[in-house]
């Protein structure tokens, strides 16, 4: 392998990295965000800590589960535009009852 060659493999693996580690940050962060605004809005003044300790985890299972389901959603989105190409190819396959 010639050496700019490497030198391109090393500064694409590395930005790569750099990107996915940034938006994995932004996640997290986002995430965060979100929690703290589900907490903010059900939580009422004069709470036990019991009825805070019980928002705040409610509030995280519920936005992580959405994300999950999301991501989950954009899994099996991308797919779909295989799937289809499959049917359609099937469907061009099959021969009519015409003939």
């Amino acid at each position: 392998m010639a050496r700019e060659d490497w030198f391109v493999e090393s500064a694409g693996t590395f930005g790569a990295a750099v990107l996915m580690a940034v938006g994995i940050f932004t996640l997290f962060v986002s995430i965060g965000m979100v929690t703290h605004l589900v907490f903010s809005v059900v939580l009422r003044p004069g709470a036990s800590q019991g009825y805070v300790v019980g928002t705040a985890i409610a509030a995280t299972l519920i936005v992580a589960a959405s994300s999950l389901i999301l991501w989950s959603l954009g899994v099996r989105m991308r797919h779909l535009p295989r799937w289809l190409r499959k049917r359609a190819a099937l469907r061009a396959e099959r021969p009519t009852k015409a003939s």
